[in-house]
């Protein structure tokens, strides 16, 4: 996962505080109190390479790489998506975040690298679209979700409402973050 809310090519000239990225700490903790294994990588504030973003995720060898994106760094964000798929075929590529063009179906339709895309509060739904990827079901019952369908037809499904409770929630993942 990588935090695509802050951009870097601002960031470097601006000052030395950025954003703590929640969501993909609530997805990370979502997903480990779930069972999965995690890598989370902030590379806004690792400030590492776009080689070094991509080897690193190469070498975890996700089944599912997560993606928060934004319309200031979508091409950016597309780039890196293309290398992620190309150094693990078998990863499922997943664009959260705030580029509204990518909440339509024809979205995937055109950007063969991305698999899904999740519509609004994706920290929640992360594990149960974790889940229907390993077990092979439809997607038809994942709420918030643009996917693609065997014929090639970007699909979307009904929103859910969003979470009230937030102490319902993990913790936000914390131990992988670079806390400076």
């Amino acid at each position: 996962m990588r935090a695509g809310s802050r951009w870097p090519h601002f960031e470097e000239e601006c000052s030395d505080y950025l954003p703590f990225p929640f969501f993909l700490a609530y997805a990370t903790a979502i997903l480990e109190k779930a069972g999965h294994e995690c890598l989370l990588v902030d590379g806004i504030a690792e400030r590492g390479s776009e080689d070094a973003y991509i080897a690193r995720a190469a070498a975890f060898k996700p089944q599912v790489a997560i993606l928060e994106v934004s319309t200031a760094s979508l091409d950016t964000d597309l780039r890196q998506a293309a290398k992620i798929k190309d150094a693990c075929p078998q990863c499922r590529i997943v664009f959260c975040g705030l580029h509204v063009d990518m909440f339509e179906p024809a979205f995937l339709e055109q950007t063969p690298c991305v698999d899904f895309v999740i519509k609004g509060e994706y920290d929640v739904i992360v594990e149960p679209l974790v889940r229907a990827i390993e077990d092979g079901q439809n997607y038809d019952a994942v709420p918030n979700l643009v996917y693609r369908t065997p014929s090639g037809t970007g699909k979307d499904t009904p929103r859910q409402e969003v979470v009230h409770d937030l102490d319902s929630l993990p913790w936000p993942a914390r131990h992988s973050l670079p806390m400076l």
